[in-house]
């Protein structure tokens, strides 16, 4: 008989034993001169084909083993609990065929103190939650899913205290509730083209509490509740975000009562730009004053001065304002802004007086923002100041006026200042 590294054409066969192998096994050798057929090979991975290939189950859990990735050759239906161990993974290679399907009301997959992997996978969860991990230590465990379809589940996932959390291109077609945050050692929050679809009144898309972040991006979210429902919930003044880091929410349809609750688009450490139901974060300052008789003394000519009036506060993002007329940013990064001042002014009392206005910062004018103009005491005139300022947080801007041609005092009518 020829050896079987000379064997050719149809001489050629399958191995030993394969007309028999589970599909998806492999043959895995022993060390000893034989072998079997297995769903795990030398890389660590184990082919399920059904729920027994998986670790025993103890009380309806089945814990998994540590380091391996766990592929689904074959639809597998479950009661039981998955307990994931240190650096597990899970696939089925396609979102499409085969499901993963857990029948009991408890949590899918939980996890103490592990990184976590699942993707490419098609889930079904209708009568419990579907992830439910947690790190003890704080922020230095990662869970990533990456393109599952699940038909149906209670909750999405509950998460605390992770270092990461990485959710790309998956979707729910039916939840009760979506994802909650919890804890203040999170590094990276990134959730992009994600979607979650509900009938249930008190549906929260995402829920951050009072978790706090160092980055994050939430992309192309898409939150679609057939009743009331609430798209993103969280802490209020930028309380889910640690200082100097600014959290961005781009390119979402919130198909909700309530897009969000407790944050807003005005919030120092957000930028949400492009999304359905929000307007964009916009950096910007609007007060004015009208029909006002407060003089503003001039002690020296041509020396500017603050305008005395009431200003009322018509709009501020990102800014706050007071009566007195001053603008102070609050924003935690340095920007470029347009300022723009409209006046108008009288003469208090002496005529054909020539006055300048100003837009100034932190209490100092800026002199190439002058403009100037010619009034009487019943003649006002008006005058435009167009101006841009690289602002700090706490830097604030107002507006001066002051009299070339004597120290009468003048009126600011009507003011507008605006920065946008």
């Amino acid at each position: 008989m020829a050896e079987h590294n000379l064997l050719t054409g149809s001489q050629l066969h399958e191995p030993k034993g394969a007309e028999s192998a589970p599909a998806g096994t492999v043959y895995v050798a022993d060390g000893l001169g034989s072998g079997a057929w297995s769903s795990e090979d030398a890389g660590n991975e184990v082919i399920i084909n059904s729920i027994a290939d998986f670790p025993a189950a103890v009380g309806g859990v089945i814990t998994l083993e540590e380091g391996k990735r766990y592929t689904l050759a074959a639809s597998v239906s479950t009661s039981n609990r998955f307990v994931a161990a240190a650096n597990n993974s899970i696939t089925a290679f396609n979102i499409n065929s085969p499901a993963f399907e857990y029948t009991g009301s408890g949590t899918f997959f939980t996890g103490v103190d592990v990184n976590f992997d699942i993707h490419h996978i098609q889930l079904n969860c209708p009568n419990g939650q579907l992830f439910d991990f947690s790190d003890t230590v704080g922020g230095t465990k990662i869970f990533t899913a990456d393109t599952i379809r699940l038909a149906q589940c209670g909750t999405f996932g509950t998460f605390d205290n992770m270092q990461s959390l990485v959710i790309d291109n998956s979707s729910c077609l039916d939840c009760t509730q979506g994802i909650t945050l919890a804890g203040s050692s999170w590094v990276v929050l990134s959730i992009l083209k994600f979607a979650l679809l509900t009938s249930h009144p008190g549906f929260v898309g995402l829920n951050l509490g009072t978790s706090v972040h160092t980055n994050v991006e939430l992309g192309n979210l898409l939150f679609i509740a057939t009743s009331g429902g609430t798209g993103i919930s969280g802490a209020a003044s930028s309380a889910n975000v640690n200082a100097n880091n600014i959290a961005s929410v781009t390119d979402g349809t919130f198909s909700v009562a309530t897009p969000l609750s407790g944050i807003t688009v005005d919030d120092v450490r957000y930028n949400f730009v492009g999304n359905s139901n929000l307007s964009d974060t916009m950096s910007d300052a609007l007060i004015s004053t009208h029909s006002n008789v407060t003089e503003t003394t001039i002690s020296t000519t041509s020396t500017p001065v603050k305008v005395s009036a009431t200003f009322s506060e018509e709009r501020a993002s990102h800014f706050t304002t007071d009566a007195t007329g001053r603008i102070t940013y609050i924003g935690e990064r340095d920007i470029i802004v347009p300022v723009d001042a409209v006046f108008t002014v009288r003469s208090a009392g002496a005529n054909n007086q020539e006055f300048g206005t100003y837009i100034a910062k932190n209490g100092v004018y800026e002199t190439n923002s002058r403009a100037t103009n010619r009034c009487d005491a019943a003649d006002p005139k008006v005058t435009t100041n167009i101006w841009q300022l690289a602002l700090s947080e706490n830097d604030y801007i107002e507006v001066f006026l002051e009299n070339n041609t004597s120290t009468s005092n003048l009126i600011a009518d009507d003011c507008i200042l605006q920065v946008n």
